[in-house]
């Protein structure tokens, strides 16, 4: 299991979206995972603090746990704002927490208040055993090569594909490969992506 923590860079739904599709593509298109979202493979936690500018510091953090598409964290961001915007606007005072979803209500629940960072109980995990990484295994990881979903994304806009021929090739790693294929053996890309329509 990995876990990846951001720092407070979002500012828009869609910038999480968009931000959370790459990492998904980038570990499916690296061979890490599957990354599926409705099959458990991927889970986010989506952490939402309201401020009136960004000149202002961060108001109340609250996280939402276990999110499980990428429609359901659309409507935990914009649901958990308008909740935060309605208690500030009361002037009701709460606690840092963390929040379940249910989505079928439309709606989150309290699981826990968090008053500090000694609430999260951090600590080491007694059955997980310290890794080491010898040097000749580091130079093995340093030589891989990334694909950079990104990257391909922009060379198929050079192509002059559109978004719906885009998103067919990049959501299907097997069709993504085989294109890919075609390419190197220096086939016309447009030609390439119609023999596959």
């Amino acid at each position: 299991m990995v876990e990846i923590v951001t720092k407070p860079d979002f500012s828009t739904i869609e910038e999480v979206i968009e931000f959370l599709k790459e990492l998904q593509r980038l570990v499916r298109f690296n061979n890490i995972a599957d990354a599926d979202l409705e099959k458990g493979q991927m889970r986010v936690d989506v952490n939402i603090s309201v401020r009136n500018s960004e000149k202002d510091p961060y108001g109340t953090r609250v996280e939402v746990k276990n999110i499980n598409s990428f429609g359901m964290i659309k409507r935990a961001i914009e649901h958990e704002q308008a909740r935060q915007e309605k208690l500030y606007e009361a002037k009701e005072a709460f606690t840092q927490q963390t929040r379940g979803r249910d989505d079928t209500k439309g709606e989150s629940y309290l699981m826990r208040s968090k008053e500090d960072t000694l609430d999260y109980r951090y600590f080491p995990e007694p059955d997980l055993p310290a890794l080491h990484i010898d040097n000749e295994r580091r130079k093995r990881l340093e030589s891989q090569t990334i694909t950079m979903p990104h990257n391909i994304i922009k060379q198929f806009k050079e192509y002059g594909f559109n978004k719906e021929y885009i998103n067919a090739l990049i959501s299907d790693k097997e069709i993504l490969d085989y294109f890919m294929t075609l390419i190197e053996k220096n086939i016309e890309p447009k030609t390439t992506v119609k023999r596959m329509a």
